[in-house]
């Protein structure tokens, strides 16, 4: 699993983050994804994500274009493939965050390096991964694409399955100290999630994505626009789209 996807190089023995969360749900819950499961366009989906010629970030987005909304109202199996693949970004969050798998990407050097971990911790941890990518501090307009070797995904195929599951949730460091000015945004995103709900419900946006663009100017934070814009697409998901 190495060479060029979408522009991406991934060095021998190494798989792209994206590419090993799809392979950990496809090897847990095999009979829902198997091709024959998915409906008309699904797979393209998530064949497109696996080798970046989609961005993973959007995939809800990419399912609402690609998968027709009568199939998808009449079959919730595509819903149940989207919590899988959001529980086993969780569980790749809290491997990393608690140093029992490394993530790694290749430095201006050409060299391979890992990121801290403990800074998928905070609020939003699990969107960074769900991108594949992280800018880091002394190349902050460069993507940093992230792998994980290949022996720690077969490390965890071969892993009780009960014991996997534990990492979904990542406990907070009583020792780790809050970076002087973070705020959680949460509560004041509602409103705007809220809205962008409406918006959606009432055929004035048509994606979660229009909708984010719609109400992101008034959205708090110091962050980019892009940054914000991910942040609510995630609050909405959080908030409306997730199974009972």
């Amino acid at each position: 699993m190495c060479g060029a996807m979408g522009q991406i190089y991934i060095p021998p023995g190494y798989v792209w983050i994206i590419d090993a969360v799809l392979l950990i749900v496809q090897y847990r819950y095999p009979s829902r994804w198997t091709p024959e499961k998915m409906l008309p366009g699904e797979g393209e989906v998530w064949d497109k994500i696996a080798t970046n010629q989609l961005s993973p970030e959007f995939i809800e987005d990419h399912i609402l274009y690609y998968v027709d909304e009568k199939a998808r109202a009449s079959d919730p199996s595509t819903r149940v493939r989207l919590n899988d693949y959001g529980e086993a970004i969780l569980l790749f969050r809290g491997l990393i965050a608690e140093g029992a798998m490394k993530a790694h990407f290749i430095n201006e050097r050409g060299q391979i390096e890992h990121i801290n971990g403990e800074g998928l911790r905070a609020p939003g941890g699990e969107i960074i991964l769900s991108q594949g990518y992280v800018f880091l501090e002394d190349s902050p307009k460069t993507r940093r694409y992230l792998f994980v070797e290949e022996a720690a995904i077969i490390a965890l195929f071969n892993s009780d399955h009960s014991s996997v599951v534990e990492h979904q949730t990542v406990p907070s460091n009583p020792k780790a100290k809050r970076k002087r000015g973070a705020v959680s945004l949460g509560s004041d995103d509602q409103p705007l999630v809220a809205e962008m709900h409406r918006l959606i419900e009432t055929g004035a946006a048509r994606s979660i994505s229009a909708a984010a663009g719609m109400v992101v100017s008034n959205a708090p934070g110091l962050g980019s626009e892009e940054s914000k814009l991910t942040r609510l697409r995630k609050r909405y998901a959080d908030t409306y789209t997730k199974l009972d």
